[in-house]
């Protein structure tokens, strides 16, 4: 008998985890659909996901197609195919006929327009726009918002490279030399807070971290400390010195105590904006993380986006949403999209075969495998 109820309470627990487990399925299935929705909604048959150059603040910046190509991107990641959309279709026609010299334009259009569900079809476009990055990059390996700016912050020169790393083979050493060489020298070593520093109360600046101006007179922040670990690391695979491979070793260590400290805590606090969640989401399987401090960084991501999604499936802005939606194409289609793998010698390292994530009392729990591929 003791041995009966012992079964019945097994098969009852199992039931009631497979339940949960579903219940988050399928909140996770609902919360992409309405983003996915939401994004149609607003899509202009002329010019695709382009808002009026009043209300675009990246206008000023000279980023034309930029915010198309973000939604446009973020749709394809999570399973959208032109040939059974004609809205889709149409929209990516129009962003790859676009002119643009915008840095974040540009990077973005290059991971859309390169994704396999294209089968080729915008390979020109790709190479143009390759071209168009690399001939405009700094010679330190950074970019400004439009190519050819010989000013520079560290949220443009990523984008930029994630656009160039879609045709990584065809990327020289030494622009990856360059860049390492420029983040290696621009690393917060910490130490007593500048005037002006924007963060009250605290007595130094945190050591490991980066900022957007690549100086050392602001405070670092979790994206910009992301973004360049995803470059060093990126860089340590296509570089042969061994001294500079060492440096960046190092550099990252520095760089990720600094990111298990300031994305725990702003995991913790639920201050993490769609931004940074999607460069973690790139940072982490590259740096073989399934958590930053004690919080898994995807299953944090995906039960704080199904948490603060509208009714309307958006996510304050339309560039949130598109951000929102890529982050969540995690768990089917991040495959990521470039040239055949590099030979051996230089390939990208391979994350770790990643530890049970920890189940959250809501979210997706089922979502915690596949991890990301990384890149």
């Amino acid at each position: 008998m003791k041995r009966f109820v012992c079964l019945l309470l097994l098969l009852m627990c199992s039931t009631i985890c497979t339940a949960a487990e579903d219940d988050d399925g399928a909140k996770y299935d609902a919360a992409r659909n309405k983003a996915r929705e939401y994004l149609f909604s607003i899509l202009q048959p002329d010019r695709a996901w382009e808002p009026p150059e009043k209300d675009n603040p990246l206008a000023t910046a000279s980023q034309a197609w930029g915010p198309s190509a973000l939604a446009a991107l973020a749709l394809a990641k999570n399973g959208e195919d032109p040939a059974n959309d004609p809205r889709f279709a149409n929209a990516v026609d129009l962003i790859a006929k676009g002119t643009t010299k915008g840095v974040y334009a540009l990077g973005l259009r290059l991971q859309l327009l390169n994704h396999p569900v294209f089968k080729g079809k915008y390979k020109a476009a790709v190479n143009a726009d390759f071209r168009l990055l690399l001939t405009g990059m700094n010679k330190n390996g950074t970019f400004h918002y439009t190519v050819g700016q010989k000013t520079f912050d560290l949220s443009t020169t990523y984008f930029g490279w994630c656009g160039l790393m879609e045709l990584k083979a065809a990327i020289p050493e030494t622009a990856w030399r360059a860049i390492a060489t420029q983040l290696l020298s621009t690393q917060l070593q910490g130490g007593k807070a500048p005037v002006g520093y924007a963060r009250p109360g605290e007595a130094a600046v945190p050591a490991g971290g980066w900022n957007y101006t690549l100086n050392d007179t602001r405070p670092p922040t979790i994206a910009m400390t992301g973004e360049a670990l995803t470059l060093l690391l990126n860089a340590k695979a296509n570089i042969r010195d061994r001294q500079m491979k060492d440096a960046i070793d190092a550099a990252v260590k520095r760089g990720l105590d600094y990111l298990d400290a300031a994305a725990e805590a702003a995991m913790k606090k639920g201050s993490v904006n769609p931004y940074t969640w999607l460069v973690l989401q790139r940072t982490g399987p590259l740096a073989s993380r399934q958590q930053f401090g004690a919080e898994d960084w995807m299953v944090d991501g995906i039960t704080h986006f199904i948490k603060v999604q509208r009714p309307n499936g958006s996510f304050a802005q339309p560039s949130d949403t598109a951000m929102a939606l890529l982050f969540m194409a995690i768990g089917d289609n991040d495959t990521p999209a470039g040239p055949p793998p590099l030979p051996a010698q230089v390939a990208p390292p391979t994350p770790e075969t990643p530890t049970t994530p920890k189940t959250p009392t809501t979210g997706p729990r089922r979502l915690a495998p596949p991890r990301p591929a990384a890149h």
